[in-house]
């Protein structure tokens, strides 16, 4: 069946789905702590106890979300030589 211009190929919309991983964690996190805030500081107290016990892996995601990730380097280069810029000319066909 064809498709008629201009009408959505789903006129129903996106699979409604049941839940989604964030709607499961704010829901655990309401379960566990009578006040949002209190559940969230939990998880970060356990992160910055985790870190000063020398997790590693603790103290890089905390490091990730206060200072950001750091910059990653990438090379530009094909085979140790440098990439040459793409030209390109425009002809509009009308001489």
């Amino acid at each position: 069946m064809p498709f008629k211009k201009g009408q959505s190929g789903n006129p129903k919309g996106g699979i409604e789905k049941e839940w989604t991983w964030g709607s499961l964690f704010k829901d655990m996190m309401e379960e566990y702590a009578d006040d949002k805030t209190l559940g969230k500081k939990a998880i970060a107290k356990a992160m910055v106890v985790k870190a000063q016990g020398g997790d590693t892996q603790a103290f890089r995601e905390m490091a990730n979300r206060m200072d950001g990730m750091p910059q990653q380097a990438v090379d530009m280069t094909s085979k140790g030589e440098k990439i040459q810029p793409l030209l390109v000319k425009f002809v509009d066909g009308s001489e």
